[in-house]
Formats: C-alpha cells, sequence, structure tokens
C-alpha cells in the first residue's frame, strides 16, 4: 500500500495519518479489524511506521487501549499490534522507538461508529488513566483512526493528567474529506 502521510491537527496537536479512509486502505482497516485479517497486520505496520517516522528524533508510542472484550472478539489488539510491528520497522531502520501500554481503560466507552462528534466526546470522556509509574518526556498516541478526535482527546487529558506530554499523535488512517 503506497499510502501518502497526511498531516492534520486535533485542538492544535500535529496528526500524521497514514492515509485518507477510503479505498484499499479502509478495505485493509476493517478486514483486519473485524474480520481476524492478522496477515495484514504488516502492511497496516508499514503504513503506520511512515506515518510515525514523519516525527523527528526518539520516539515513545503510546497506542490507544482496546476493551479486552473487543480483542477478544477481533483477535487483534489493533492499535497495540500495529504499533509494536511498526516499531520493530523503525528501528531496523536505525531509529530508537519504544512502544508503551501506558494508557489503561478506567471504564469501556460504547462502540463509537455511529455516534456524532458530541456523543462521541462524552462517550469517551474520563474512560483512560495513565498506568504506568514512570513519566516519559513526550509521547506519541497511536491509534487506527482519528475521526473527530474524540478518543485522541481522551488519551491526551489522560496523559497530561499525570504529567506526560504528548507531542502528537499517529493513525492509519484519517477520513479523506
Amino acid at each position: 500500500m503506497g499510502c501518502v502521510p497526511r498531516v492534520s491537527a486535533v485542538d492544535g496537536l500535529p496528526v500524521v495519518a497514514g492515509g485518507a479512509y477510503r479505498g484499499v486502505l479502509r478495505a485493509v482497516i476493517l478486514t483486519a479489524k473485524e474480520r481476524h485479517g492478522l496477515g495484514l497486520l504488516p502492511e497496516l505496520a508499514a503504513v503506520l511506521a511512515r506515518a510515525v517516522g514523519e516525527y523527528p528524533g526518539d520516539l515513545l508510542l503510546v497506542p490507544v487501549p482496546t476493551a479486552p472484550a473487543r480483542i477478544r472478539e477481533r483477535g487483534v489488539d489493533l492499535p497495540l499490534d500495529v504499533a509494536l510491528l511498526s516499531a520493530r520497522m523503525l528501528r531496523r531502520s536505525g531509529r530508537r522507538v519504544r512502544v508503551v501500554r501506558g494508557l489503561r481503560l478506567r471504564r469501556v466507552p460504547a462502540d463509537q461508529a455511529r455516534l456524532s462528534a458530541a456523543a462521541r466526546s462524552e462517550n469517551v470522556a474520563g474512560a483512560m488513566r495513565w498506568a504506568p509509574k514512570f513519566c516519559p518526556d513526550s509521547a506519541i498516541i497511536v491509534d487506527d483512526l482519528v475521526t473527530t478526535g474524540s478518543t485522541l482527546r481522551e488519551a491526551v487529558r489522560a496523559c497530561a493528567e499525570c504529567g506526560v506530554p504528548v507531542r502528537g499523535a499517529a493513525c492509519l488512517a484519517r477520513p479523506a474529506r
């Protein structure tokens, strides 16, 4: 998948997406998420690695947490699994990259697929917390999709609550606008 990274912002925070959420990229993401397309994870990891690679310097990737029931249902924790594979790819090219499962769910939000932007914000408000006992210098939040930015805002809030500065976000895709 030859996706070109797309740069945008959510509340001033840079967000780099692997591409637009349409066509082949959309089909691959949906297959990986909903149809146990584990063989597609390396392709998606390459897309995320290109997006994450837009950030300079050492990288600490913090995937958005997935509800345990969704992981069991899908057979994959897409943000975490793709972040781990992307980090491995970037390390092979000489980048210093770590993945930390720093965010945890306090509660499981409802599925956001059919919610409005306002309902999404309300749905995820207060749903995450920072779990590790250490406080990194900076973090890059990783998610599969950024649509309204609600989940990203909640992740940034949870990091800020414990003094973890977020320097940006990276995702596989953003809506084609």
